[in-house]
């Protein structure tokens, strides 16, 4: 495992960098924003978690 992130793990930091920079800028990216919100949220209620951190969405 810690060889895959030493060879892939800047891939995956600019993979993360430019979905957030897709979900900033464009009306698909605020559909996909608010779905991985959603997603998130629901996960978080689902499994017990007590005292969630908040997110708001800036769109």
């Amino acid at each position: 495992m810690k060889a895959f992130l030493e060879e892939y793990g800047i891939i995956i930091i600019v993979a993360i960098i430019a979905l957030l920079m897709v979900v900033l800028a464009t009306p698909l990216g605020q559909y996909i924003g608010t779905a991985i919100a959603g997603t998130v949220t629901d996960f978080i209620n689902k499994s017990g978690i007590t005292n969630p951190p908040t997110w708001t969405s800036p769109f």
